[in-house]
Parts: structure tokens; C-alpha cells; sequence
């Protein structure tokens, strides 16, 4: 028998067995078991998915991972054997609120609970998921293990720290070739398995193609004997060595000149073949749409109030002038003179920032030089809030800008943090790296240290 507080009643829940979720850091939650009895350690993940539970249990990208489940009901309307993603589960736990033990829907064949027993994943329900997720954001990968009754702490969270997924494609591709015929078939497609999803192998059956599944240490002689009309892979067998390469084809192209890019296109495609890399940071953007958790990601700079504008009405002016730069000049200059403030509130290592502000700059990189001392590879955002400035400040203000100085400026406040909240910014435009973003608030805005891998040039 185990209690359970809850609204200020204690209510007691017979044969249900109590279960501990433990973090790496030593955060504990405790909550209610279900599923496969015993415990597991795992890489601890979330996803904000709201259905498409039983196609997240079977997906083979979580092999090795712990996920939690942001939606707070799971599993309502059931399992069936038709939305697996693959053949079995392949997930180590499972963490939701609250795990529906009654479902109903017309293809329902089957609860929850008992679908986890039969594919042996060890699960938790009733922990506050959303604090677990906030914990998991901010930390980013972070190992932890589900336990079915009492436990050894010190041993548990030595075994935890140690834990590695590891190499897991060869557990989820397939041992030997499979082929899927499609009527009226156009193409031959053959598809690396290094854990693909069954609706990725229907869909290319779907649209004329004749699907072929190679295991994943598959030969290039044994795939050229295929006379394959194309080649899709699946998910990346190791990820921690993909890195990103920049052809610059923007108006600013900031970010590339921050790491002295060549524009000329030659010379940036000879950049990425000679392949010298660098771990960088990455900035991330979370907030509440109305109807799901969004998370975005950036290397250069979110821009607040002004600066967005601008970006915002670069592409009208690029149907006027015809040039991306010319376009861009002109809307810098016919917004900079106009000087149009914003109700703004911010939230910078415990500070409160309230006040009518011009714009706002949060840099991982040079911001457009409004954030000239950052660095995107140190862990740390850089904060130029700019205030209202006076006609002759404001001349004074676009000279220190394009001199790399807009800091020493007298309306400029800046700072350096890890994260910063935007509760509000009164009818202000947010663009994230030149991409305007829908007013949708707070934003949570924080950093991943040497989360990506980027080539630059020698």
C-alpha cells in the first residue's frame, strides 16, 4: 500500500508499488510504478508530443533513453498493432503523469500498462513531469534511472554517471536485407537502416518505390549491385560526429564573418572539404504557443524590438530596391530615425528590467555588432539592452556600432548571462537569426556549451 498526498487529502492507492526517479545531479521524485518490474539507467529525454505514444515507445532513435512524456494523460486511448514504428520496443523507461488505466477508442486493443510489461520497459507515473522537463532543459543530456522499490543511492548514482548509451545501431537494423515491393513502382530505393521508422519505408511505398532495407554495415559494392535509383539513410549512426558547414548566402552573414568565412562560393565549399572543426555553443529559445512547448535554436543572435523590425521589413524592400543589402540599408535607416520604443520586461541574473526600450540583442555571437564581446563557444549569452537615445546620441550610437564599440554608448546596458526571460515586450517583432518568430511569451532563453560541431577555415 502506498499514500500519496494530493489537494490536501491523503489518498491511498492499494498494491501500487512504490517507484523512484533519480537524476544524475541526486534529484529524487518520487511516484508510482507501472509497467515491467525492476529498474533501468538511461539517457533521460522528453518529448512534447501529446499522441503518439505507442509510435514513441517503438521509434528506434530512443534505444538507450529514459522519456518523459510533457503531456500530462497518456495512454487513453490504448496500444494497437498497427502504429508501432518498429518490431518491439525499444526504449530502456518510461516517465508520465499520469497513465490512463482505462482507455477507450474503437482501435484500442490493449491498456498501457500491460504493453510496457510485454516489451519489458520499466515506468513511473505520478511525478511533476514539468519539473523534470524544466531540470532536463536546462541541464540538456542528463543520465538517470528508474527504480521499482528500495535502492543503494551511492551505488545507484555511481552506476548513473557511468552510464553510456553507446553504440545502439547495430541493436535496432535490421540483420538482413528486406524488400517491399510498391505497385506500379517508378523507383528502387534503397534504405540504410541505422534505425529507421516504419512510416518512413510505407510512405516511399506509398509514392511508387520499390523499398529495399539495408542493415546498417551494408557494403557500397553490395548496395551498387542493387542498381538503386536513390539512397535515403536513416538516423545517423553517430551523431557526435556530424558537423555544420556554411555557404554564406545571406544579407549580413554575420555569424560567418564572426569566424572570417569566405562569401565566394568556391572558397567556402573548399573550407568545408578541408573539414576543420570546432565545437560551438548554441543558444535556445523555449516558450508556450497556446497549444504546445516550442523550442528553437540559434548561433548568432535573437533580436527584440528594433532589430526584428528590420528584418521584418527587409523583404518589402527588397521587392522596391531588388538588392538584399541595398534592401536591408534602407530599412535600417528609415527605422533607426523613427526611434520607437517598447514596454519591455526582462528577467537577467535575478534583475529585473522594466522600462520603454529601443531594442534588444542577445548574442551567442556578434549579434550584428550589437553584442561585439561575445564569444559562441564560452557558455555564456551577451545582453546589449539599448534604451532610447537622443538625435546627436543617436548618430554618435550607429558610428560606435560599425567601430565595434556600441557598448561604451551612454543608452546602452549590457550583460552577460546563461539565461535571461523576456515576460514581456509590448508589440515588439523577435527574430531569431534573421527568421522572424511569432510574438509568444515569456521566452525562456538559454545556452548548450559546445552542443554542435561547425567547420571553419584554416
Amino acid at each position: 500500500m502506498y499514500a500519496h498526498a494530493h489537494g490536501g487529502e491523503e489518498m491511498i492507492f492499494e498494491n501500487k508499488k512504490k517507484a523512484t526517479l533519480i537524476l544524475a545531479d541526486g534529484t529524487e521524485f518520487e511516484g508510482r510504478a507501472f509497467g515491467a518490474d525492476g529498474s533501468v539507467v538511461g539517457e533521460i529525454v522528453f518529448t512534447t508530443a501529446m499522441v503518439g505514444y505507442q509510435e514513441t515507445l517503438t521509434d528506434p532513435s530512443y534505444c538507450g533513453q529514459i522519456v518523459t512524456q510533457t503531456f500530462p494523460l497518456i495512454g487513453n486511448y490504448g496500444v494497437n498493432s498497427v502504429d508501432p514504428e518498429s518490431n518491439g520496443s525499444v526504449v530502456s523507461g518510461y516517465i508520465v503523469r499520469e497513465q490512463c488505466e482505462d482507455p477507450a477508442n474503437f482501435r484500442c486493443e490493449g491498456e498501457l500498462d500491460s504493453y510496457l510489461k510485454k516489451y519489458n520497459i520499466i515506468g513511473i507515473y505520478d511525478i511533476d513531469t514539468r519539473h523534470l522537463t524544466k531540470i532536463i532543459r536546462e541541464s540538456g543530456v542528463m543520465n538517470g534511472a528508474i527504480v521499482h522499490g528500495d535502492f543503494d543511492k551511492e551505488a545507484l548514482l555511481a552506476q548513473i554517471r557511468a552510464y553510456n548509451v553507446g553504440k545502439v545501431v547495430p541493436k535496432v537494423s535490421v540483420k538482413a536485407k528486406e524488400y517491399y515491393p510498391a505497385e506500379n513502382a517508378k523507383f528502387n530505393v534503397v534504405l540504410m537502416d541505422y534505425g529507421y521508422k516504419f512510416n518512413i519505408r510505407r510512405e516511399l511505398v506509398r509514392r511508387g518505390c520499390n523499398v529495399t532495407v539495408m542493415p546498417w554495415n551494408s557494403t557500397a559494392d553490395e548496395i551498387k549491385a542493387l542498381n538503386p535509383d536513390g539512397i535515403m539513410l536513416s538516423n545517423a549512426e553517430d551523431k557526435e560526429n556530424i558537423a555544420i558547414g556554411i555557404i554564406p548566402n545571406g544579407i549580413g552573414n554575420d555569424f560567418a564573418k564572426y569566424w572570417e568565412m569566405s562569401s565566394e562560393y568556391k572558397e567556402a565549399v573548399d573550407c568545408i572539404i578541408n573539414n576543420r572543426r570546432r565545437k560551438i555553443d548554441v543558444g535556445t529559445c523555449y516558450y508556450y504557443d497556446g497549444q504546445k512547448h516550442m523550442t528553437r535554436y540559434f548561433l548568432n543572435a535573437i533580436n527584440i524590438g528594433l532589430g526584428a523590425r528590420i528584418v521584418k521589413i527587409t523583404d518589402q524592400c527588397k521587392r522596391f530596391w531588388g538588392v538584399k543589402f541595398l534592401s536591408y540599408f534602407m530599412a535600417f535607416i528609415s527605422l533607426i530615425f523613427e526611434r520607437k520604443l517598447y514596454r519591455m520586461h526582462l528577467k537577467i541574473n535575478g534583475e529585473h528590467i522594466r522600462g520603454r526600450i529601443m531594442t534588444v540583442c542577445i548574442g551567442s555571437a556578434w549579434g550584428y555588432g550589437q553584442a561585439p564581446s561575445a564569444v559562441p563557444y564560452n557558455g555564456w549569452l551577451d545582453v546589449s539592452v539599448i534604451y532610447r537615445p537622443e538625435l546627436l546620441q543617436l548618430f554618435s550610437g550607429i558610428w560606435m556600432l560599425m567601430e565595434g564599440r556600441i557598448l561604451n554608448h551612454k543608452v546602452v546596458k549590457p550583460y552577460r548571462t546563461q539565461k535571461i526571460k523576456v515576460l514581456r515586450a509590448q508589440n515588439a517583432s523577435v527574430d531569431l537569426d534573421g527568421r522572424i518568430l511569432d510574438r509568444h511569451f515569456p521566452l525562456d532563453i538559454g545556452v548548450l556549451h559546445e552542443a554542435i560541431t561547425l567547420i571553419i577555415p584554416n
